[in-house]
């Protein structure tokens, strides 16, 4: 049995989210899997584009949206930490 060194729990929550680049191009839709007050795990189909900083928001409207960081990705999943602790997502996720 492995043990799970994140620093804090994930939440299994499987919806939709939005990345922007940052760029000025559309946002893009993707999937968020789980996440947790220091970062998330997200499914995404054209995960090669996506820049190593971007915001992800979780709702459709742009707010709220987190600074994020990528720290792994792998097929079409991607797992990123926020830039600043983001303590009050399980409030964003009732939006």
């Amino acid at each position: 049995m492995s043990a799970d060194k994140r620093r804090s729990p994930r939440l299994k929550v499987n919806s939709q989210a939005w990345i922007d680049f940052g760029d000025g191009s559309p946002v893009r839709r993707c999937t968020l899997v789980d996440i947790s007050k220091n970062g998330a795990r997200l499914e995404v189909e054209d995960i090669e584009e996506v820049p190593q900083e971007f915001q992800l928001f979780l709702a459709r409207t742009g707010k709220p949206g987190y600074q994020c960081s990528v720290v792994w990705k792998l097929n079409k999943h991607m797992g990123l930490m926020f830039i600043v602790d983001q303590s009050d997502f399980q409030e964003a996720l009732e939006l």
